[in-house]
């Protein structure tokens, strides 16, 4: 079944289903969980996803017809191999796709009314009709380095080291602020990569521009996206296509180019990769073939 919205609140009563297929209040919603936490005897705690589970929820409906009751169960019935479009209207209408999982007894409330409980639960790499866009409110930060100064991106080739940015510098901020890190391979030579990975939607990531750096490609999910990134100007080669379709912004200050923002919403759940690789090559307005992997915000 397509990703369509067929069973969702609805103000007042549905003339098509002949009832109002609002569920009760004191419906849970759950999000993913999707990390392991272990910590040796001796030593701090560690993390590994090891799961891409999405949002579940538990749908209650209390003391409803039978009408009513037989509808879920066919509806339920249906999904165990389908999947469609589930709206969270509370939560500025974001939409998760997926099926239902569990469906519990009938319980018989009072005469000519029955209580049902079904539990929904996304479905990793489904496509969606409306993908979650709200990196303000529902994304998390994917640093490149952790709070014990754990690389959190596996870089290959090269030599790496982890300084702040040039901006955080300027502002003072503390270099025990992991967001303000950056990983940079100086005179990258080709091949060099750093990749990191995360577990949910689309992302956010900023490429800082500078005189000093070099040319590099952008993989997303093992597949060429952006091919000859310029870190010194912004250009991009070839948009090479890739699995997701791609936003790219340059903003510019006083000197020119700042920044190169790489933004795709239209990732469905799911465990991705994001790997930069260098080309070995000088920026056209630059002397250096160095290049930079920024933290990424991811949705969740």
């Amino acid at each position: 079944m397509a990703s369509i919205d067929i069973f969702n609140p609805s103000t007042g009563f549905d003339e098509t289903l002949g009832f109002n297929t609002n569920w009760n209040y004191g419906s849970p919603r759950k999000p993913g969980d999707n990390f392991a936490s272990s910590r040796p005897q001796y030593g701090s705690w560690g993390e590994r996803a090891v799961n891409d589970d999405g949002y579940s929820f538990e749908l209650t409906f209390v003391d409803r017809p039978i009408e009513q009751v037989r509808y879920i169960k066919r509806f339920f019935r249906q999904f165990k191999r389908g999947f469609f479009t589930l709206i969270d209207h509370d939560n500025n209408g974001r939409q998760h796709v997926g099926r239902f999982t569990k469906y519990e007894d009938d319980t018989h409330t009072a005469n000519l009314k029955y209580t049902v409980k079904v539990t929904f639960e996304e479905i990793p790499g489904c496509a969606m009709q409306s993908y979650p866009t709200d990196i303000f409110n529902e994304s998390i930060i994917v640093p490149v380095i952790n709070d014990l100064g754990e690389y959190e991106a596996y870089t290959s080739g090269g030599v790496w080291d982890c300084p702040q940015t040039p901006a955080a510098v300027a502002a003072g901020t503390s270099i025990l602020d992991t967001s303000s890190r950056e990983l940079r391979c100086l005179n990258a030579p080709a091949a060099a990569f750093a990749q990191t990975e995360y577990v949910g939607w689309g992302f956010f990531m900023e490429l800082r521009l500078s005189a000093d750096l070099g040319v590099c490609d952008l993989y997303v999910d093992g597949v060429l996206s952006l091919q000859g990134i310029d870190l010194s100007t912004g250009d991009v080669a070839n948009y090479a296509g890739g699995l997701y379709p791609l936003s790219l912004f340059v903003s510019s200050g006083s000197s020119g180019p700042s920044s190169l923002t790489v933004i795709s919403y239209w990732i469905p759940l799911g465990r991705h990769r994001l790997k930069l690789v260098a080309q070995g090559a000088n920026g056209s307005s630059s002397t250096a073939s160095t290049v930079i992997f920024p933290m990424v915000k991811v949705i969740q």
